[in-house]
């Protein structure tokens, strides 16, 4: 069983990933990217529930609060990033 620092460095890694999916999806609704929004929902299915059987494994942990809120700000902004970076057409 993992320590505590590898449960959550991958908790943290596995929640930037499917917080930035979900602001990508929500970027992709906005502009109408059909195939985008079919994609990233199978790729936000798979993140989603790699983080809840992390969570029922190892249970909360009082650190898990500041991991998770920071991994969702750091997902938040680069799919930001990621959005204006590689699709520029197609903007609203």
């Amino acid at each position: 069983m993992p320590d505590l620092w590898q449960h959550l460095i991958a908790i943290g890694a596995a929640n930037t990933l499917f917080i930035g999916l979900k602001a990508f999806q929500q970027l992709n609704v906005v502009h109408g990217e059909k195939l985008l929004v079919f994609l990233t929902s199978h790729a936000m299915a798979a993140a989603e529930v790699f983080l809840i059987a992390s969570y029922a494994q190892y249970g909360p942990a009082r650190s898990l609060v500041l991991t998770v809120g920071f991994s969702a700000g750091l997902g938040s902004v680069g799919a930001i990033i990621f959005r204006k970076r590689f699709f520029r057409h197609n903007q609203l």
